[in-house]
Parts: C-alpha cells; sequence; structure tokens
C-alpha cells in the first residue's frame, strides 16, 4: 500500500531525529577536526585572554601539512578501474566494458573527485561520493555525474556497519540550491517551486556552511534527497533442465505469454532489495517513486577514514587523521606563543633610572664605546641597568618535543617529509625509502577502505551506465560495435564480471593504457607489433605518422626484396664458378690419372719385352750343361724380380670417388699386377 505525502514528510522527520541524536556528537568533533585544519585553533575564550594580555593568537598548523602530505601521496599514486572476465571467451565483453568505464570515469572527472572526497575523510573522517544523471545535454541517455559530499550535508541510518550501505534503513542529504537549478533537477515541480518561499526555513542539517550563516533572505531553497530501503518481490524463473536463472521484470501478462512459449521455466518469488526515493524541497514532498538510476541501490558511497562501529560512543567511533593531532597542536601552539612573547619581553640594552637622577637624559640613549653618563650628586644608585632575560633551555626541549609529537602521532616520520632524521644527511637512500614507506604503511586500513569505496563505485556507475545508455551511446564512446554477447545478455549477467581496483596507470583512453602494457611488456621480449604499439600512441598527427610507417615498411619491403635478388645472384654466379673449378679440377685429376695409367702401359710393355729378350737369352743356352742351366735360371729369376720391383707406381693416386672411371681403372690395374699378369 502506497503511502501518503503526510506519512513520507512524517516519516523524514522521525528518521531525521533519530540519526541527528546519534550522530550530533560526532559532527560537532568533525567540526573541531575541520576548523583545526583551516588553522582556527584556539577557543573564543582563549583568543580573549591573549587579547587581554596583549599577545597573538599565534598558530602554527602542523596538521594541515600533515593531511596534504597523506593527501598528495594519494593522488600521485591513484588506482584505476580494471575489469577482468571470468573466462577467456568473455575477454571481449570485458575489454568493451573497461573502455567504456575509463572513458566515463576521465569524462566525469571521477578520479580528482575521489581524491578530493578522500582528503576530506582525512580530515573529519567521512566524505561521500553520490551519482546521478543530468537530461539538460543529452535527453536521450543523460550525462553522468559525481559529486563530493561533505559530512556537514549527509545523514545516514546510525545502525550502519558495512562499506557499501547494504545494512543501512535510510540516508538523507541537503544542498541549498536557487529555484532554478531545483528546477532543473526536478522538472516536474516547476509550478510548485515557485510557490515556495525562500532561504532556510528549518534547523536541520545545522553544521552546514549556509546553515550557519542563516542566509535567509538569499534566493536558495533546501533540496532534500530521502532514500530508503525496501524489499520487493522478485519473480525469478529458472529454466528445469540448465537451472539458469532469470529475474523478471515485466508484467504478468508479459509473464503469461512468455511462460506458454517456455513452459520449460518454473516461477518463484524471493525478496529482493531496493530503494525507493523521495525529494523534499523546503519541507515539502514534491516526488517519490522508484530509484531513478535503476541500479536498485543507494547512488552514494561513504568514504571513510576510522570507523569502528562496535564502539557505543559517537563521539569516537568515527574519526579522520586530523583528531590525534589536535591535542599536541594545541600546546605547540601555546608553547611557542608563550616562548614568543618571552623573546618580545627582553631588554637587550636599556635602564631603569629614578627621576632626577640624571642631568642628561639623552646620554642613557647613547651607543658605543666610553660613553659617559653623568649623574646628580649622591645619586649613583638611583641608576641600575636592564637585565636580560634568558629563556629556559626547558622550554626550548618541551617545544621540540612537542613539535616531534605532531609529526609522530598521525603516523609520519622525518623521511617522509623528506627531512634526514636530526639532520642526519649520511642516512643511506634505502633506508631513508623503508622509513618513508613504513609511515605511509601505518594509512593502510584507510587506503583499503579507500580501494573498496572505489570498486563500490566502479559497480554503481557500470550499472547506471548499462540500465540507461543505448547500444548507440556505447558505440559512440567506444568507437566499436557493441559485441553480440552483451546486446544478448542482461544487466545481472554481464555484473558477474568482476569490476576490481587494481594498480595500473590512468590514462584517458583505453588505447593509452595498451600502448603502456605493450611497451612494458615487449620490454620483456614479447613481440609485440610494432602496428600494434603505434595505432594506441598517444601523439597527435597519429594519422601521418602511420602513413609515414607504412611507406618505411614498404620501402624496407622493397629495399629486403632487392637485396635477396641480389644475394641470389651472387649465389648463382658462385655456384657456377665454383661448378667451372669443379669440371676443371676432375678433369686435371682425370689428365693425370690418364697419364700415369699411360706409364703404366709403357712400363708393362718394356716388362714384356725384357721377358721376351731373356726367353731368347735362355734358348741361346739350351747347348749348356745343367749346372750352366741352373745357374742361367736363377740369374733370370734374379733379374726378373729386381726388374718387378722397380716398376713404376705413382707415391700418391688422386682421390677419386666410386662412380669416377679413373678408380676403377687404378683398381683393375692393381688386380692385374697382384695377379701377375703384368
Amino acid at each position: 500500500m502506497a503511502k501518503s505525502d503526510y506519512e513520507i514528510k512524517q516519516e523524514y522527520d522521525d528518521n531525521y531525529r533519530e540519526a541527528i541524536s546519534y550522530w550530533d556528537k560526532t559532527y560537532e568533533e568533525m567540526d573541531t577536526d575541520l576548523r583545526y585544519y583551516l588553522g582556527n585553533q584556539w577557543s573564543d575564550a582563549q583568543k580573549k585572554l591573549l587579547s587581554e594580555e596583549q599577545r597573538e593568537a599565534f598558530v602554527y598548523n602542523y596538521g594541515q601539512r600533515n593531511i596534504h602530505l597523506n593527501s598528495g601521496y594519494q593522488r600521485k599514486n591513484r588506482l584505476g578501474f580494471g575489469i577482468d572476465a571470468q573466462t577467456s571467451q568473455d575477454e571481449e565483453v570485458s575489454d568493451y566494458l573497461q573502455d567504456a568505464l575509463i572513458w566515463q570515469a576521465n569524462s566525469m572527472n571521477f578520479y580528482n573527485t575521489i581524491s578530493d572526497s578522500f582528503e576530506d575523510a582525512s580530515i573529519t573522517g567521512l566524505s561521500m561520493l553520490t551519482f546521478g544523471i543530468d537530461f539538460s545535454q543529452d535527453s536521450n541517455n543523460g550525462q553522468i555525474y559525481v559529486e563530493n559530499e561533505k559530512f556537514q550535508q549527509i545523514l545516514l541510518d546510525p545502525a550502519f556497519t558495512k562499506l557499501d550501505l547494504s545494512d543501512c534503513m535510510y540516508a538523507q542529504k541537503r544542498k541549498y540550491v536557487s529555484k532554478e537549478i531545483s528546477k532543473m533537477f526536478l522538472p516536474s515541480a516547476k509550478k510548485d517551486i515557485d510557490k515556495l518561499p525562500s532561504g532556510r526555513i528549518d534547523n536541520k542539517f545545522d553544521y552546514m556552511s549556509v546553515s550557519k550563516n542563516t542566509m535567509k533572505d538569499k534566493d536558495i531553497v533546501a533540496y532534500d534527497e530521502y532514500y530508503r530501503r525496501v524489499f520487493k518481490a522478485q519473480k525469478i524463473l529458472t529454466h528445469r533442465f540448465t537451472g539458469q536463472q532469470i529475474k523478471w521484470k515485466g508484467s504478468k501478462s508479459e509473464l503469461d505469454d512468455f511462460l506458454f512459449q517456455y513452459p520449460y521455466f518454473e516461477v518463484s518469488s524471493m525478496q529482493s532489495p531496493s530503494i525507493e526515493y523521495n525529494v523534499l524541497i523546503q519541507g515539502e514532498l514534491m516526488f517519490s517513486g522508484d530509484d531513478p538510476l535503476g541500479i536498485d541501490d543507494y547512488p552514494c558511497t561513504p568514504l571513510m577514514w576510522v570507523y569502528k562501529p562496535q564502539y557505543h560512543d559517537f563521539r569516537y567511533k568515527m574519526q579522520g587523521m586530523m583528531r590525534p593531532q589536535r591535542d599536541p597542536q594545541s600546546e605547540y601552539n601555546m608553547m611557542r606563543s608563550k616562548f614568543a612573547d618571552i623573546i618580545k619581553s627582553q631588554a637587550n640594552t636599556g635602564w631603569v633610572v629614578e627621576e632626577g637622577a640624571v642631568k642628561n637624559k639623552e646620554d642613557l640613549f647613547k651607543t658605543g664605546q666610553g660613553q659617559v653618563i653623568e649623574t646628580y650628586k649622591g645619586k649613583f644608585q638611583a641608576i641600575r641597568e636592564k637585565q636580560s632575560v634568558e629563556v629556559p633551555s626547558s622550554l626550548i626541549n618541551l617545544v621540540q618535543l612537542l613539535s616531534a609529537d605532531m609529526i609522530q602521532i598521525p603516523g609520519l616520520n622525518e623521511e617522509a617529509l623528506g627531512v634526514a632524521e636530526q639532520g642526519n644527511t649520511e642516512i643511506s637512500g634505502t633506508l631513508a625509502k623503508q622509513r618513508t614507506a613504513n609511515a605511509i604503511t601505518i594509512f593502510q586500513g584507510a587506503y583499503d577502505k579507500l580501494d573498496m569505496s572505489q570498486k563500490i563505485c566502479g559497480q554503481k556507475l557500470m550499472k547506471i551506465m548499462l540500465n540507461n545508455f543505448t547500444p548507440e551511446k556505447w558505440e559512440k564512446i567506444t568507437g566499436k560495435p557493441m559485441p553480440q554477447a552483451m546486446t544478448e545478455a542482461t544487466t545481472d549477467d554481464i555484473m558477474l564480471y568482476d569490476i576490481i581496483v587494481k594498480e595500473q596507470l590512468l590514462t584517458d583512453s583505453q588505447r593509452n593504457l595498451a600502448y603502456y602494457q605493450a611497451l612494458e611488456a615487449k620490454k620483456i621480449g614479447v613481440a609485440i607489433p610494432d602496428e600494434f604499439i603505434i595505432e594506441n600512441m598517444p601523439i597527435a598527427n597519429k594519422s601521418r605518422l602511420k602513413e609515414m610507417y607504412q611507406q618505411q615498411a614498404q620501402t624496407q619491403q622493397q629495399m629486403q626484396q632487392s637485396e635477396t635478388q641480389q644475394q641470389t645472384i651472387k649465389n648463382m654466379a658462385v655456384l657456377e664458378n665454383l661448378n667451372a673449378d669443379t669440371g676443371k679440377k676432375k678433369a686435371e685429376k682425370l689428365s693425370s690419372i690418364g697419364l700415369w695409367i699411360e706409364r703404366q702401359m709403357e712400363a708393362k710393355k718394356d716388362l714384356e719385352q725384357a721377358t721376351l729378350d731373356k726367353i731368347k737369352a735362355v734358348k741361346e743356352l739350351q747347348g749348356m750343361d745343367l749346372n750352366q742351366i741352373q745357374q742361367a735360371l736363377e740369374i733370370i729369376a734374379n733379374l726378373k724380380q729386381k726388374e718387378s720391383d722397380e716398376t713404376l707406381v705413382p707415391d700418391q693416386i688422386p682421390d677419386q670417388t666410386p662412380e669416377q672411371p679413373g678408380n676403377a681403372l687404378s683398381k683393375q690395374f692393381g688386380e692385374q699386377a697382384q695377379a701377375g699378369v703384368v
């Protein structure tokens, strides 16, 4: 059953009174923290006392420097959004989403805004980032924006404990704007807004600067946004065979038609968390309905420094980096003030003179050596020199101790400030770097909360884009058509991709990120094509660079082809010369073999002729007696053996391959010689 306007307004007032009764003590301390950060570190009573004593309320603001040091470190080491796919098949969609998310974050100046919000949280302990859509420039898709809202303008359920506000039952925000701006925020209520009075009309959110200044006559209105956690019945369709579940957001008639067409889905119900959104202007309800962003969640995400929900005293359970510095800062200011007062009250030179003791008062103001002061007779004791007051060394030591306390209490050290310990310039760089890292490690809990808040912001931002951007808007953002898998999936399915906060270079686009990642990969030896690096290079006149690169690549290719052809021709010439040399050497070798064979044949012929001559000589000896014949035969045998030993044989026969004829001839001749044919 829908609530009436009166019931919603009454509920809003009741929740405000409940929340402020708890948070008021916290906000009082936060306001003091902010006052100390800005340099207003003396109370009104202390300022009045100093004024009566004719002393100045000096402020030596160490706390602001410490806050800026931490804030500067965060700004220098910002983390970017990244989207990891669940499987390798999802990489195309995850890359597409990351490209769009990086564009949106840079377009809305998200990273500077979250740094500003983190700095505010480090001062007071609490700030909040809130998303919205502005349709003034784009009536179809709208433009997403993000705001850094301070602790003074937000009021959360005092029972919440989780950073994602999942257990926060309500949240209230206020901002003072002109009537024209409120009409832009809520164009459907233009006529009603014109009838409202201007200025501050209640005592709510009285820690805001507008509330303190009491701008009753200014043309402004209180624009209150009231979010309430509700639970709605949600139809769930479950596939009987695959177990796939779908959240049904259509009407009952549409559901009946769907089940008639796909009867294998079963219908069940569950309580799904959602948000009820209300707008009150000057205390009057102007709008009440569902979440306008379509994410069924708060559009805001808190950033906190220290939050201990288990502690009962709200004065201490939430605090920032400034809180532990307040006491030593106050003591330091007082000690330095006393120190300065003592120095100023000292008289380095001067005289205390009884009236009428000195004849010429001008003598008391003379400087230099040998000056004479003439007194009246008997008045010498009526004149004395003023003594300087020394600053106690204990006071100097106390001031130095308080100065060190203001550095060390929040968790810093000299190296974190860029100052060597006790002026020791001989300290090693490694030790100084380690001490600096240790100082920042003390803040790791706060940085973990920041990472979680940024991750939650990334998830909400992606949901807003998926629920409000058309495919044409996505293609315009990324420069690429939407993947088919993304067009067929629901927002819940797409949000299964894990949006994480990871350390990476913050760039203006996904191409810049790809460029730096490709360079790093190429440094370690990964074969990244030059075309990919040039395509993603963040450089002006890239089209001309790509054209020159292609021309250079073509020129190099032509030169390489020319060199290849020249090398081929050269190789062929060398091969021909080699074949010619080989043929010449082969001919020379064959000629040597032929000459050798010819000489062997001549030797064989001479040997045969000598044998015939010997046989003739034997025949001539037939008339001799046996003894003579025996002797003649022995002589012939000896001569034959001697001549056989003296037959010409080459010392070295040229090497021949088995297919060359010279080798066969020499082998045949050698076998015949061994067989005794020759």
